[in-house]
């Protein structure tokens, strides 16, 4: 592949690894890495206190993580809040395949349409239901990656998004048009079929071919497929095969 080569990413059952061409490092990472900034990332509410969505970093919030289908991207993973703990902003496995329906509590979760606004739920055990709801106007700005509005706790009242005191952030830089230097791997998710979902983010509207290897040092790379990344710059591919194999690494390319 040469200069082409954009990552590998590595399944097994005890974890996952990422290498980025260019660091020279393995770096640990969990099944949900934040794409919210460091520095900008909280939350505030004035009946709960401070609301941290980058959580412990590899378990954070992960904003737009597939392609938008239907003029819906969907969310994962977790923000933190120290006097409710873990709250959820759905499972990375939305029936549907791009957006969380809402109706039930096994597919429930934070949807972000293709014109910034965020709508769904949240859900902590210690809190019950946070609405992202039209009323509260929560949105990003789709150039600056920054957040607005409110989301609603019945529990909790309101909670402010940005504020005078913090700006919560999610990294839109690496959503815009570049080269694939700009390409992030930020997880596997295991389906229930044992299924691999390999996510991450890039330029907009680039087209990647999706490699695998049960080798990371064989020269036996097979060509999966290819996925496309969407107007954010979220892209998705599912791996069928990957529960036939104890272990198998991923890279992509392009062109």
């Amino acid at each position: 592949m040469g200069a082409s080569e954009l990552g590998i990413y590595r399944m097994k059952s005890i974890g996952y690894w990422l290498l980025l061409i260019g660091l020279i490092a393995w770096v640990p990472v969990g099944s949900a890495a934040t794409s919210i900034t460091n520095g900008g990332n909280y939350s505030y509410g004035a009946n709960l206190g401070w609301i941290d969505w980058r959580g412990n970093t590899n378990n954070g919030a992960v904003i737009a993580v597939t392609n938008a289908q239907n003029g819906y991207y969907y969310c994962a993973g977790y923000i933190y809040a120290a006097n409710v703990g873990w709250i959820s902003l759905g499972s990375g496995s939305p029936v549907n395949g791009y957006a969380y329906g809402n109706s039930s509590a096994s597919d429930y979760g934070l949807n972000l349409d293709t014109a910034g606004n965020l709508r769904g739920y949240a859900y902590g055990a210690n809190i019950g239901w946070i609405n992202f709801e039209n009323t509260g106007g929560a949105r990003i700005d789709l150039t600056s990656g920054r957040f607005s509005g409110y989301a609603w706790s019945a529990n909790c009242g309101w909670l402010s998004l940005s504020n005078t005191y913090a700006v919560l952030q999610t990294d839109m830089g690496r959503f815009q048009p570049g080269t694939y230097a700009q390409t992030y791997i930020n997880g596997l998710l295991r389906q229930a079929n044992g299924s691999y979902l390999l996510y991450g983010a890039a330029g907009t509207n680039i087209t990647y071919t999706v490699w695998a290897s049960t080798n990371l040092g064989s020269a036996s790379w097979v060509n999966l497929g290819s996925v496309t990344s969407g107007a954010l710059g979220g892209f998705q591919y599912i791996d069928s095969g990957a529960a036939a194999f104890r272990q198998r690494f991923y890279r992509l390319s392009y062109p």
